[in-house]
């Protein structure tokens, strides 16, 4: 518990000089450290707050997630990721419209992306049928 102003008045009126002097080192070293504390929690309010601002300019559009700031738009990240693990992990474009992730391996259709035509001749002499 931390010493009261009134209790090291006191000490100094009765001429405990010395045990005032050590109610104040207390009162110091209390203070040093709410001061350090309020040092950490500033920051980590800093922090949160940069997440906060994140997370409110990422966007989900089926079936991606994408980061719209500023009339920017950023992305897309992988799904997956993001739901399970809460990481935006940049989804790299093969062909085709069709995304895939690096990280989780999920592959993703765009908007754009058409079924391949593929047809098998099997009437062909080099089908190997």
């Amino acid at each position: 518990m931390l010493p009261k102003y009134k209790d090291i008045a006191e000490l100094v009126k009765k001429g405990a000089t010395v045990e005032a002097q050590e109610k104040i080192m207390e009162l110091r070293e209390a203070a040093l450290e709410l001061q350090e504390e309020n040092f950490d929690l500033k920051a980590r309010i800093k922090e949160l707050e940069k997440q906060l601002a994140e997370e409110e300019a990422l966007e989900y559009k089926a079936p991606f997630y994408w980061r719209s700031t500023d009339d920017k738009k950023d992305g897309p990240f992988c799904q997956q990721c993001y739901d399970s693990n809460n990481k935006k992990i940049r989804l790299q474009v093969s062909s085709n419209d069709y995304w895939t992730c690096s990280t989780c391996g999920n592959g993703y259709e765009g908007p754009n992306y058409k079924e391949p035509d593929v047809t098998l001749n099997f009437d062909s002499p080099f089908s190997g049928y």
